[in-house]
């Protein structure tokens, strides 16, 4: 039965763990796939085409990146079915998708303040906000603007990972399942101090009113509601990953100000952000003001042997 088929996500979680790739990701694309085949495909025993085919049409509305992305999970699984003796429809090339990079959201100076001016003034307006916005945002959104963390990483903190006479943060299941360290600002410590006097002594570090962990969706939602009570208008989309983007960007600014060697403190953004290769932290570059690219401190030929002439990427 189909039964067999949805017990090997641990085993298939697992083995992408083993061999240095995040399994939480896979994991929650490759169970809503097989929660809606059983569902809808109650009689069959593995995966086939019609039931891609199927999930592809329901998901239909999705962005073509979040269907390429399923496609990519379905692929992945299936042929770990395959590898371990159980035939599984594998999507064939005619599935590929073509994926949009992300164009960053470049926050000015007075966008940030106001963002973070309606992020400290948050005020609960629903009995289940009674526990986290007011003192829970302002530390989260910091961990991603001052400490370069991805949007997940907070979320995945817990009280023991957070060593206040130190300022060392251990950040756990990163992308590619790569954990690291972190040294905080004092500020940043200081901040996580008086978090830590109003907050409940719970294990997971963010938690929501019901007690558990606070989700990506919901940092989503709260991060909006924050751009629109600050009354700033709009000139793309930013959403939380783009305060990780303003971390490595403004760095380097501030490192041309300051006339240091941008090139040969990459390797240290790069260790601090958890980029799996130092390429991933020069794309930062091309986000610096026009009035700054021609600084002497960057090697313009070796980025662009990395990323094309004319600012491509």
């Amino acid at each position: 039965m189909f039964e067999e088929v949805y017990s090997k996500i641990e085993d298939y979680c697992n083995y992408r763990i083993g061999t240095g790739y995040s399994g939480f990701s896979a994991k929650k694309g490759i169970k809503k796939f097989l929660d809606y085949c059983l569902i809808n495909f109650p009689d069959e025993t593995t995966i086939t085409k019609n039931m891609v085919d199927s999930w592809l049409n329901h998901r239909a509305h999705m962005s073509s990146n979040t269907q390429a992305k399923s496609v990519t999970h379905i692929r992945n699984f299936s042929n770990y079915l395959n590898f371990i003796g159980i035939h599984s429809y594998i999507p064939d090339d005619d599935y590929n998708l073509k994926c949009i990079g992300y164009i960053p959201y470049v926050f000015s100076d007075y966008e940030l303040k106001a963002f973070f001016d309606s992020v400290d003034n948050y005020t609960a307006t629903k009995r289940t906000e009674k526990y986290h916005p007011d003192f829970v945002l302002p530390v989260i959104f910091r961990f991603m603007y001052c400490c370069g963390m991805r949007p997940g990483e907070p979320l995945r903190l817990l009280r023991n990972d957070v060593n206040l006479k130190t300022g060392d943060v251990y950040i756990r299941k990163t992308k590619c399942n790569k954990d690291r360290h972190i040294i905080i600002s004092e500020d940043m410590r200081q901040l996580c101090s008086v978090y830590n006097s109003f907050s409940p002594p719970n294990r997971t570090y963010f938690i929501e009113y019901r007690g558990t962990a606070c989700s990506i969706d919901w940092m989503g939602i709260m991060f909006h509601k924050c751009w629109d009570n600050s009354g700033l208008v709009k000139h793309g989309n930013p959403r939380p990953y783009d305060l990780r983007h303003a971390f490595a960007s403004r760095n380097i600014i501030k490192w041309i100000d300051e006339g240091k060697d941008v090139m040969s403190l990459m390797p240290f953004l790069s260790e601090y952000m958890g980029h799996s290769s130092l390429q991933h932290t020069l794309y930062y570059i091309h986000l610096i003001p026009e009035r700054l690219r021609n600084t002497s401190s960057i090697d313009w030929n070796s980025v662009s042997r990395i990323y094309g002439k004319g600012g491509e990427y």
